[in-house]
This record gives C-alpha cells, structure tokens and sequence, in this order.
C-alpha cells in the first residue's frame, strides 16, 4: 500500500512538474504572431469592427507563472454609420496575468496593466447615433425599429456578469494599471461641440473587487465650439484627481471616496492665468445604470465655496438633480484676491455677503431651479427659474419675491462737473450728450430670440433716491414681442401704473408706453431724488406715447401721443414770476432791484393741461393755473431731446393780493405777457412789464382768463380728488 502512494505521489509530482515545463514551454510551441488573423476574425464577428495589427504579438511566462502578453500598433475601426475612421488606436498594449490564483482559486489574477500612447475617438452623429453603442450586439442596426431596440436592450439586461464570460472563472483581481500618454475626443455633431483629453495619465494601486485601491489621474481637458458664432467661455483646463476607489463587478458599480481634484480653467473671457478650483466629496457610479450619485461633494474657488449632492444619470442623455449651497462670501474681495475690482459704484460696500441655497433639476433640454434663495448684502432674494428647449431655443420663466432692492447702491457715482460759461456748458452738451445719445440702447437681436415669462415682486426699492413700495412686475416676451403687463409700485403717498410694450419684430423697435400717476407727492419725490425740493405738490398724469428707434435720440425725436397731467397744492421754485416782474418794474423805473426770497416760487392751488406729442415735441395750448395771488393761462413746447422750453403765459394778479402790495398796484384789471424759455437746467424768465405801462389798455381781471376754482378736470372726476370752489377758497384763504 505504501508504495502504491509512493508511486501515486510521484506521479503526481511528475505530472505537476511536466505541466509547469509545458507551461514554460508554451511561449515557445505557441507563436501568437501566427494567429493574428484569427483574431481579427473574432473581433470582427463580436463587434463588426475591423481591427489591425501593424506590430508585433509577444507571449512570455516567468517562472513564477506569470504570463506576459504585449501589442503594438493595435487599431480598431468603428462601426457601419462611422466608417472609414478610427475608434481606438494604441502605440504599446502589456497585459502581465498571474497563473497562480487561476489554478488555485480559479481566480484571473491581472497582475499589471500598461497602456502607453492611445487614442480614442467618440462620436454622436445629428440622429444621436453614437459610436460606441452596440460594441457587444453588432447586429443591431441603426435603421431596427424601436420594438427591435427594445427588445436588444432587454436582452443586454439579461447578460451574465463579467465573470460570466470566462469559465470556471470565480472573480477577477487587477493589479496596478498604468495608462500614459492616452487621448480621447468626443465630438457631438448634434450639439456641434468638441471634448478633449489630452495627455490622461492614470494610476492606480490593486484592483480587488470589493477593495479599496488607490487612484490618481491627470490630463488637460479642452472645449470647442464649432459654430463661431457660439464662442465658449471656458476653452480648457488642466486637471489633477486622486482618491480611492472600490469596484464591484456582480451589480457592476465603481464607489469613489475622498475625491480630491484641482483644476485650472482658461477663456477668452477669464483672467490670463486662469481659474483654479479644488473640488472634494465622494460619488458611487452606477455603470449599469449608468448613474452617478454625489455625495457631500464641494467645490472651491478663492474665498467661495459651492456644496451640495445629488444625482447624474443617463450618460448619454444626461439627467440631473442636485441640492446645492453657496455658504456667505465676499465677491467683492475674490475679485481683489484675482487682481480685479468692481467698477467705482456710489455706495463702498457692495457685493460684500453673498449666499445662496437651491434645487436643481433638469436634463440637456429643460433645467428647473426650485427653492431659490439668495442673499446678497441686504437683498433676499426667493423664487423659481425654469428653462425649457436649452438646445434650440431657450424659453425662461421666472417666479422672484425680493424684500428690499437699493439699486442706487450699485450705481455709479454722480460725477460733478467744473463750473463753465453757459455758452461753453451749451457746446459741451451738444457734443457729449449727441455721441451718447446716439449710441443704440436697445439689443434687437437678442430680444427677437427672447422666450420670456417674468413675475416679479419686490417689497421696496430705492432707484435714484426715489422709494417704491408693493412693487409688482410682469414682463412677457415672445415672437419678438416684449411686453410689461403691467408694473405697479406705491409711492410717496400715491401710485404708479406702467403698461408698455417693444416690438422688434422688423429692424426698427417700436415702442408704446402707457404711464398713469395717480396723487403721488411730488416734494418728497424731488428731494429724495436730486435733493432739492424743486417742485412739489401732488401729481395726477396720464399718457399714451409710442416711438420707435436704436438710440436714446432716435426714440425722444420720434415720440408721438398725448398727455394729460394736473398739480394740486404745490409750488414750482425755479419760476419766480412775481420776482421776475417786480425786477423787470424796478429796472424800469431805476430803482433798486428787490432781493431774492424764499418765497419767491410760484405756488398754485391748481395746475392742468394736456399736450400732444409729436416728432419728439411736447406742444401745450391749454395750461391753465391758479393761486391765492394770481391766476394764468399759456401754451408752449418742450423740446425733449434737446430738453428746451418755450412758453407763453397770460398773468394776471388778483386783486385780493394787489391791495396788499402798493408796489404792484398799476397792474391791477392787467394781462401781463410772460415767456420762459431756455434749457430745462437753466431757464430764462421775462416779464412785458414795459408794454403794459405804456398802453392805456385796461381789462378786466377775469377777461379772457378761465375761473379755476370753479372747474373740475378730468383726473380729478376719475379719482374723485377734485376741490370744490368752497374748499379752494379756504386753502386759499389758509395759505
């Protein structure tokens, strides 16, 4: 019995050791040169791709059993639609497997994989058609029909695991992969956008199922734009990854953890020595699935950070849904860190706290923004922002609430010009202000393209030192057609109504504005504005204007429409007309002339009109005013763009105050003729006093002038506002 076993042993130590000497011998009783065309007939009949081998195949076995399997010069060609291009190319393929764990633990043990000098060439064609689809169902075809699509879809879910495809084999183990020198272009011809990594470099430590390895990575990422017309912001990047990573093949996934990246980004449109950002966080990617879950990831430029997680799914046709934070920072001193800074605004302290958290949903034609808020110094800012066809054409809806907007805190300051002769102020204007008159204001191109459907609400703003409350905004645009339907504000003690509309639909913008002011005050809005309370009173106006133009001069020189307007209880101070008589009388009469008083502005207890716009002029031929000293009547015009005045008034004093005053006695029962004209800024005054004293004309006070106090307008029926004769004579009497 013993020497059966001896023999069986022996046996058995003769058996193991011939194999070892067969295994040994395999490199040299088998040539892989010689079945170079077998092979490229199995690839061709797997994948319907032609694959050449312009180097050599090389097999080595160490004897420590481990296999060495090398190519060179190895191109493969895509698919049918693709043909007649590369898919993939490669200067030097190694393979090192180690025999060992197959034999023992029926384990395929890939002790180094080395790639050096590939090339890889993905391409989506305008029907979407990829190609890299169907690698391992070539017999589908581009032209099956979505049941037989379906139906190869099904079929694929159904395929064994990767360790199906080799038998008896229990697992894979990977060792260390080393890529060098490797390429890869995307180019979408749907999207006509270019994708490149250039130089990828990629390293790993021991690929074990279900064991965390090591990873590192580097390579320049370059964007391009075929349509010119469509420049990209950022052109290119250099990346640097590392991590750890854990692979699982039964439910195939690839889990990545303590990612930590930096990248430096470069544009036509950024700094010169680019944009670095750091991201971390972990992902785990679904390959099956094809999707990726982020988790806790972060990104961070400067002083800001970005944070957040979510889901990417479909690379293909990519779905997102991520839940993203920007915690508070400064803008204002990033861009002193990036050797940049904001343009010299009124207020020194903006862009100073910025934060923002939102829901970001979407695929590459429709992205949805939900619970929107912001927080920029003192503004918040809630809402929604959708976007829908992103590819074609854009269509934006947008739902914001904001509680408090200081615009006048991002606005450049007031510059102060050095006092000059009236006729050197009055050239200047005529070239400084015709140059940026000229200048087109509205973007035609862009608001022909425009999908718009904004609603808008703000609690308060300051806008010239003007203050809005309950502001309500909705702008519509489509089909070259913007609309404001309309806006509302409360402010200074009354309301503001805009209805407006651009069309853009030709090459000339049309315009038609529809404004109604109703009991705003207009002292406070004055001072508040340029401060100085140079008109006050409460204003009620109505208009209905249209225009049409590029620039500011082409849109004031063609407004035509009307007006309607009426002041109640105020006073006008640049028009002094009791000075400007009282001077024009004591220069006459070579007396002193009376020196200027606080109380010298023409005060009225009502003022109303209307007016007719046509080609840019603003002519008056009913304006019709009175007050407790005197009562007037006059027609003009206002010429906008050049913002000249000229009008012509019928004064005349009422008795009541010519008893008061002995020095204005002789103009009592007389039509005082009265001009203002001039520029807005500076206007010119002069009374006909002379005429009067030398004529023998004498009038009744009321002849040919209108009984204010009697009438009623139209404004104030329609808002009840008017004062009764009873009630003026006391706001007279009481002034």
């Amino acid at each position: 019995m013993k020497i059966c076993l001896r023999w069986f042993i022996a046996f058995l130590l003769i058996l193991a050791f011939s194999s070892f000497l067969l295994i040994l011998a395999l490199p040299f009783l088998f040539t892989p040169n010689e079945h170079k065309a077998f092979i490229i007939d199995l690839v061709r009949e797997q994948t319907g791709r032609e694959l050449s081998i312009a180097g050599g195949l090389q097999l080595t076995i160490s004897p420590g059993l481990n296999m060495t399997f090398a190519l060179e010069k190895v191109r493969l060609g895509n698919n049918a639609p693709f043909a007649n291009s590369t898919f993939f190319e490669s200067e030097q393929a190694k393979i090192e497997l180690s025999i060992w764990p197959y034999l023992l633990q029926r384990r395929l043990y890939m002790t180094s994989i080395i790639v050096d000098g590939a090339t890889l060439n993905l391409i989506r064609n305008k029907e979407g058609m990829s190609n890299w689809q169907n690698m391992a169902n070539p017999s589908i075809k581009a032209d099956e029909s979505p049941k037989d699509k379906t139906t190869a879809a099904e079929s694929k879910q159904k395929q064994p695991s990767l360790t199906g495809f080799l038998p008896h084999v229990t697992g894979l183990d990977f060792g260390k992969l080393n890529l060098t020198h490797v390429n890869v272009r995307f180019d979408n011809r749907q999207t006509d956008k270019i994708i490149v990594l250039k130089d990828l470099k990629i390293r790993t430590g021991r690929l074990m199922e279900k064991e965390q390895f090591p990873f590192e990575t580097a390579f320049n990422l370059t964007l391009d734009n075929k349509d010119q017309d469509k420049p990209v912001i950022i052109r290119s990047g250099d990346i640097v990854m590392q991590g750890n990573a854990t692979l699982f093949l039964q439910d195939p996934h690839l889990l990545l953890e303590d990612l930590r990246m930096e990248t430096t980004v470069k544009g036509k449109t950024l700094p010169k020595r680019g944009l670095k950002f750091f991201v971390a966080g972990n992902s785990d990617i679904q390959l099956r699935q094809q999707k990726i879950t982020l988790k806790d990831f972060s990104l961070t430029h400067e002083g800001m950070r970005l944070q957040g997680h979510g889901t990417l799914e479909d690379i293909s046709s990519p779905r997102f849904n991520l839940s993203l934070k920007i915690p508070e920072y400064s803008p204002k001193s990033i861009l002193k860190q990036l050797k940049s800074s904001l343009p010299i605004l009124q207020n020194t302290d903006p862009f100073t706290h910025l934060r923002a958290e939102m829901q970001v949903k979407g695929d590459m034609e429709r992205a949805e923004i939900t619970d929107l808020t912001v927080m920029l110094d003192e503004t918040a800012i809630t809402g929604s922002i959708q976007i829908n066809d992103i590819r074609n054409h854009p269509a934006y809806a947008a739902s914001i609430h904001i509680n408090h907007l200081d615009l006048d805190r991002y606005a450049p300051p007031k510059k102060e010009a050095a006092p000059v002769s009236r006729e050197e102020q009055e050239e200047f204007v005529a070239e400084g202000v015709q140059l940026e008159a000229a200048a087109p204001i509205i973007p035609v191109h862009f608001l022909q393209d425009l999908l718009l459907q904004l609603d808008l609400q703000l609690d308060s703003v300051t806008v010239g030192g003007a203050e809005l409350s309950q502001v309500q905004i909705r702008i519509t645009g489509q089909d070259g057609k913007i609309q404001l339907v309309p806006l509302t504000a409360h402010l200074y003690d009354g309301s503001i109504k805009i209805e407006a509309s651009i069309d853009v639909t030709g090459d000339i913008p049309q315009l038609q504005i529809k404004p109604y002011i109703n009991k705003i005050q207009l002292g406070p809005l004055f001072l508040d504005m340029t401060g100085k309370a140079e008109i006050s009173g409460t204003a009620l106006i109505q208009a209905d204007i249209n225009s049409s133009g590029l620039s500011r001069e082409e849109l004031l020189n063609h407004i035509n429409g009307t007006m309607q307007f009426e002041l109640l209880n105020g006073e006008i101070k640049p028009v002094t007309i009791l000075h400007v008589i009282k001077t024009t009388l004591a220069a006459q009469q070579k007396q002193e002339t009376p020196p200027v008083t606080d109380g010298e502005a023409t005060r009225f207890v009502r003022l109303t009109g209307t007016g007719i716009f046509k080609d840019g002029v603003l002519y008056n031929e009913d304006l019709m005013a009175a007050s407790e000293i005197m009562q007037m009547t006059g027609a003009g015009e206002l010429e906008l763009a050049r913002q000249q005045i000229d009008l012509k008034l019928n004064i005349s004093l009422l008795p009541s105050y010519l008893d008061e005053d002995s020095e204005l006695s002789g103009f009592s029962g007389r039509i005082i003729p009265y001009k203002i004209f001039g520029p807005i800024s500076d206007l010119s005054q002069e009374a006909d006093v002379i005429t009067i004293l030398r004529t023998e004309t004498w009038k009744e006070p009321q002849q040919g002038l209108p009984d204010h106090n009697n009438q009623k307008s139209s404004l104030q029926k329609k808002n009840g506002s008017a004062a009764s004769p009873d009630n003026t004579k006391k706001m007279t009497e009481g002034d």
